[in-house]
């Protein structure tokens, strides 16, 4: 008697910080047995062109794995039997599509069955829960600023945190990781606004898909019980391309109550943003690019409010009431014997005088009563200049070799009047930031039964708060007056983050043969 057994094994290795996603299923006759080396080809949809095979094991069962997000046509093959072609199979970014078992007739006159379009499907590999935000969804949904981090809170299981933050499933806000192009871009100095700020300031333009799981995440993206996987447009076989053109402005808006109550202009707002996009073939069903530009221009004001003396304050007179409720005014240099020192009088000579007195919002005054402080109103400069650059290119030399790199860089100009103390018509302190992208990508596979997928990256993100304040040697603090000397002094980081990470997936048989005689 001879006894053969015949094992399948797997083994898989994380593909750190994949964007990619994968294909999986089984390939069956009609009696549902498997079908052992049956071709699997992925081609670019509404083409002839294979872009990634394998082949299934003894037990029908088939994977392809680091997929770029796409939309392909499934052809299946095995001698003897039917061709199997579905169409319009989409793969999303950093999730396993699982397309269950695909039957192969005997081969009768017919050579082929086609799928038309394939419908949804149930997954059937894992226990992930992940939500795709599709191309038309970011294209046609309404977003604040064309921001796509608005379409984070739409999803189930997002909400805000007693402090503002965002966090998904009641987890900590340090417990979310997001990718671009699988290259890690959130601020890793400061964990805590992690999907709320990240350094590189997306627009809506640059991102193709996103998908945010939120439970039993895939290990193949690396640390993170919640991962948000973002992509970047590819181009395709045709030529596509956009332009973008928004404005907002001030010019029927109305001023503000306060504004109005103390005789303060509205603020000039004109906001403008441009956009600009193309993609396409430039060697057809190999090599592909994508460029976008898109240009942030807002100029405004905004109203600042400061503490400013009265006339007898600004002279040494101090004004108050006495526990007789008495209104009594002392001259307190005078009850001091001493003199104006020179550098508070320096102070003092930067600071408005009494005539700009707009309003008792701030300080000690009444309106019927001037005692030592007041408040002043006035427009500050809020600007902000920015440019978003995506470029890709995606080169699919064959079902074994394939390559993608993208490379983004993006600008931001912010003026920073919240960190003014002083009386400046224009901010001390600005963000004036430029952040750079890159991401390469190799996908391997000399076998249907072996792949390789390679990435390095880096994303070079300073967060600087720069200030155009001159410093004394000494800084004078505590008055009863806003200080005109800005204090905030030059301060930051760099986010700066390096991704390298190499994994491989590959499945084999192994054989077992026990010999015996009875």
């Amino acid at each position: 008697m001879h006894l053969r057994i015949v094992a399948a094994a797997l083994f898989s290795a994380a593909l750190a910080h994949s964007q990619s996603g994968s294909v999986q299923g089984t390939v069956v006759d009609a009696a549902n047995a498997p079908i052992p080396g049956a071709s699997v080809v992925l081609q670019l949809a509404g083409s002839n062109s294979s872009i990634f095979s394998t082949s299934t094991t003894a037990e029908g069962l088939f994977t392809i794995p680091a997929v770029r997000p796409e939309t392909y046509d499934l052809v299946v093959e095995a001698k003897g039997f039917q061709k199997s072609v579905t169409k319009k199979l989409k793969v999303d970014p950093g999730r396993e599509l699982s397309v269950g078992s695909v039957k192969l007739d005997i081969a009768t006159v017919a050579e082929s069955v086609e799928v038309r379009e394939s419908s949804d499907v149930v997954n059937l590999t894992n226990a992930e829960v992940a939500t795709t935000i599709t191309r038309s969804q970011i294209e046609n949904l309404p977003s604040l600023n064309r921001s796509p981090l608005a379409f984070i809170g739409t999803q189930a299981g997002v909400n805000t945190t007693a402090r503002g933050n965002t966090a998904i499933n009641g987890q900590r806000v340090s417990f979310s990781n997001v990718t671009l192009d699988g290259i890690n871009i959130q601020d890793n100095f400061i964990r805590t606004n992690a999907l709320d700020f990240l350094p590189n300031l997306l627009l809506l333009d640059q991102v193709e898909e996103m998908t945010l799981a939120t439970s039993n995440t895939n290990p193949a993206l690396g640390s993170g019980s919640a991962q948000l996987t973002i992509v970047t447009p590819s181009g395709t076989n045709q030529f596509h391309g956009k332009g973008v053109w928004t404005n907002r402005n001030s010019f029927l808006a109305a001023n503000s109550w306060f504004n109005n109550r103390n005789n303060v202009a509205l603020g000039r707002l004109n906001q403008n943003q441009i956009s600009g996009s193309i993609g396409g073939p430039i060697w057809k069903n190999k090599l592909f690019f994508y460029f976008n530009f898109e240009a942030f221009r807002l100029h405004q004001q905004s109203t600042a409010s400061r503490t400013i003396l009265t006339a007898d304050a600004r002279q040494g007179i101090f004004t108050y009431t006495d526990t007789a409720g008495t209104l009594r005014k002392v001259n307190v240099l005078q009850a001091a014997g001493v003199s104006a020192d020179a550098a508070m009088a320096q102070l003092l000579g930067k600071i408005p005088g009494p005539e700009k007195i707009n309003n008792f919002l701030i300080g000690d005054s009444r309106e019927n009563l001037l005692r030592n402080t007041a408040g002043y109103s006035y427009l500050i400069r809020n600007n902000r200049i920015r440019n978003n650059a995506t470029t890709k290119l995606d080169y699919l030399l064959s079902t074994r070799n394939s390559f993608s790199t993208s490379y983004i860089w993006n600008s931001d100009a912010l003026d920073r009047p919240d960190l003014e103390n002083g009386y400046a018509l224009a901010p001390r302190v600005a963000n004036d930031e430029a952040i750079k992208l890159l991401s390469l990508q190799w996908r391997f596979s000399p076998s249907g039964y072996f792949t390789n997928e390679a990435r390095f990256g880096f994303n070079m993100a300073p967060a600087i708060f720069n200030t155009t304040e001159t410093f004394p040697k000494a800084i004078i603090a505590g008055m009863s007056y806003s200080n005109p000397l800005n204090v905030f002094r030059l301060q930051g980081r760099n986010t700066d983050t390096f991704n390298i990470g190499s994994g491989t997936q590959a499945s084999f048989n192994v054989e077992f043969m026990n010999a015996g005689c009875g």
